[in-house]
């Protein structure tokens, strides 16, 4: 499969994620969210600062209505951030935490995130930076949001080795997690409706494991594995 380079960076990009009007975006390890928009045939796409968690975002979603949901560990909270306009004219970002805690708890610093386009329920990995979670530190948990009632639900909790990458099956019935420092996927089948099964999807080799994950229309499982 021929690799296509539509933009450089010169510093870190992670998590390239489409709105639902199908625009490009990615998180800067500045800060920043970038949007994206085809240039000329055969060139580099253009690109712009669409906004900023101003700390250390690692994961990006959307939902129905061009509203972002951004994981930052620097402030260990997952930020709403919509973009509204002015009476001047100018395009303005506003900004808050959606989450922070769970039962007065500080979170870890949520790592990755997806959203249910049927349900509207955001999943996350609550992780930390890297070295907060470990093999012989197992803290990290996973957890799901109701958008109706903001209630936040932990799926697993404080007992995964740097869960990372977090993606839904084309139908929704099923999370994916890669859990990093154990080198695997995880699998949570919901079943019924609200109730979560836990198991393991497939266990890699090498020594340092998979880090994102992501679901194509015909159910084919993607996985970035670093090592």
């Amino acid at each position: 499969m021929a690799l296509t380079v539509i933009a450089q960076h010169d510093t870190p990009v992670t998590s390239p994620t489409f709105s639902s009007t199908g625009e490009l975006f990615s998180i800067s390890a500045t800060g920043e969210i970038l949007r994206y928009s085809e240039g000329a045939p055969e060139a580099e796409w253009n690109y712009e600062a669409w906004g900023s968690s101003s700390g250390q975002p690692y994961g990006l979603a959307f939902d129905a209505h061009g509203v972002a949901f951004v994981c930052d560990a620097a402030h260990q909270a997952i930020f709403r951030i919509t973009r509204t306009q002015g009476d001047d004219g100018m395009s303005r970002q506003e900004i808050e935490p959606y989450v922070r805690e769970y039962e007065s708890a500080a979170l870890l610093g949520p790592n990755s995130l997806c959203k249910s386009a049927t349900t509207g329920m955001l999943y996350f990995s609550d992780s930390g930076p890297f070295g907060e979670t470990s093999i012989s530190n197992p803290q990290g948990s996973v957890f799901a949001i109701n958008s109706a009632t903001q209630l936040l639900i932990p799926l697993c909790l404080n007992s995964l080795a740097h869960p990372c990458g977090v993606a839904l099956s084309a139908d929704e019935a099923v999370l994916y997690v890669a859990e990093t420092c154990n080198n695997r996927i995880l699998r949570f089948a919901q079943h019924p409706t609200g109730v979560f099964h836990c198991s393991v999807f497939h266990q890699l080799s090498g020594r340092f494991g998979p880090t994102a994950l992501a679901v194509g229309p015909g159910g084919d499982l993607f996985v970035a594995h670093f090592d």
